[in-house]
């Protein structure tokens, strides 16, 4: 199929207005013309999932982090920005990004993080005030080309989301579920008034400020974060509200497989694999 009639299918799946306004969702590298038979998911443009990409002999590398954020000065292989994007360049690669859309629509990021600790209730955290901004179409998730997501996940679009556990834990046995369900031992946390806790809040990614009086309107004990700025979580902490941060890709990865099923339903006439990057944690600890 062309690439353009992918862009536009994921666009009703995972609606591109949704993102943010400073966002660069979307084609950035590639022919809207050219063809697409093999797509890689990645969280970012690396030489690692490049050289997935190429061994899977993707046409498409599909990420979660826009490649192309700001104004280029130039396109250069000794500039650790530019070069990835020269080595995709030189792979006839074509590469898309799926950024706060991902994290906003209903069954994204938030959704799937919450599904993964077993959160029951689930509500929107910060819901969109309105959904403008770059849309290649004007379908809603509810004319998608399957109702997957939407049947499982029927909440508003918007970032975060706060639900309940199936049953109070202490922290101690808290950052043991999330060690498991993530995979992952990089976890800090700033323990809040309670030590016994129900309702969670998580937001994958970076946290931002002014969402705090939201958790403190919607009841949240804890707030499990990607990464979130040191006086920040001195303010949420402040409302007796505990802080667990996990590491920012180690928040938006559990997002990769269910992404690449749903277009796998959507486009069985495609091939989708998945990479899951460096584990930045095991280098790290």
């Amino acid at each position: 199929m062309q690439l353009a009639e992918l862009l536009n299918g994921l666009d009703q799946l995972i609606p591109f207005r949704y993102a943010e306004a400073w966002d660069k969702v979307g084609l950035h590298i590639g022919n809207p013309a050219s063809n697409v038979e093999r797509v890689q998911i990645a969280l970012d443009l690396t030489k690692e999932s490049i050289a997935a990409a190429k061994k899977f002999q993707a046409d498409l590398l599909l990420l979660h982090h826009p490649p192309i954020f700001s104004p280029l000065s130039g396109l250069r292989y000794d500039q650790p920005v530019e070069r990835p994007i020269l080595e995709a360049i030189q792979a006839n690669l074509a590469v898309a990004a799926l950024h706060t859309n991902l994290d906003a629509a209903p069954g994204g990021v938030a959704d799937q993080f919450a599904e993964l600790i077993g959160l029951n209730d689930v509500m929107t955290f910060a819901p969109l005030a309105e959904t403008t901004g770059t849309s290649l179409s004007e379908k809603t998730i509810e004319d998608s080309l399957v109702n997957i997501w939407k049947n499982r996940y029927p909440v508003a679009p918007g970032f975060g989301r706060t639900g309940l556990l199936p049953q109070a834990l202490d922290l101690a046995a808290l950052l043991q579920l999330l060690r498991e369900k993530l995979s992952s031992n990089y976890l800090m946390l700033a323990a809040g008034d309670k030590n016994t806790v129900q309702r969670l809040t998580v937001c994958p990614g970076s946290y931002e400020p002014a969402w705090t009086t939201l958790l403190r309107k919607q009841g949240s004990e804890v707030l499990i974060v990607g990464e979130i700025k040191y006086h920040d979580r001195l303010l949420v902490t402040a409302e007796g509200i505990s802080v667990i941060t996990v590491g920012h890709d180690v928040s938006e990865r559990v997002v990769l497989q269910p992404l690449a099923d749903l277009c796998a339903a959507s486009w069985p006439q495609l091939a989708f694999a998945v990479d899951s990057g460096i584990d930045y944690n095991k280098m790290a600890f």
